[in-house]
């Protein structure tokens, strides 16, 4: 990860776990999984928002992945089947994050998703696929957070450019 956004010093560990889509659609699992992560030590619990029409294509965006494992057909229906969740629901997991005492954080894959998460997040993240989606960078920027940026999935030029576009 590469922290941008503020000069952090000396930094004790903060763990972030990554829920993602793990609660599989089910607002009471996400509850509990926050509530695992508190009770584990950790100190933000991470999802990830978005809306399938936002993120893939429904005709032109074919299955990537071992189908034995995974029976989506499409990008599209895979997202799909995990972006259930709605604003209100992200607003009550962020509420639910406060009251175990841990942050709530979420990586947006859309524009609208950054703005959701922008009041109710300590920290942005974006995803190392992300890294050269130039309007998403722009808006994440300008919202003023700090970011936590992956950059596994890049090169170190287009890691360059992703710290310029914030």
């Amino acid at each position: 990860f590469i922290l941008t956004g503020r000069e952090f010093g000396f930094l004790k560990p903060y763990v972030i776990a990554e829920i993602g889509v793990n609660h599989e659609g089910s607002i009471e699992r996400a509850k509990g999984m926050i509530e695992a992560v508190a009770a584990a030590g950790g100190h933000a619990a991470k999802f990830q928002t978005y809306k399938a029409e936002l993120l893939a294509t429904r005709d032109t965006s074919p299955a990537y992945w071992d189908r034995t494992k995974e029976a989506a057909e499409s990008q599209f229906d895979l997202f799909q089947r995990w972006d259930s969740f709605g604003d209100d629901d992200y607003r009550a997991l962020a509420d639910h994050c406060a009251v175990c005492g841990i942050d709530f954080m979420s990586t947006p894959f859309d524009l609208p998703a950054v703005d959701l998460l922008a009041p109710i997040v300590p920290a942005m993240k974006v995803a190392s696929a992300d890294l050269t989606n130039t309007p998403l960078l722009r808006k994440i920027g300008a919202k003023g957070l700090p970011v936590v940026m992956s950059v596994g999935a890049s090169r170190p030029d287009e890691t360059a450019t992703a710290m310029a576009e914030l």
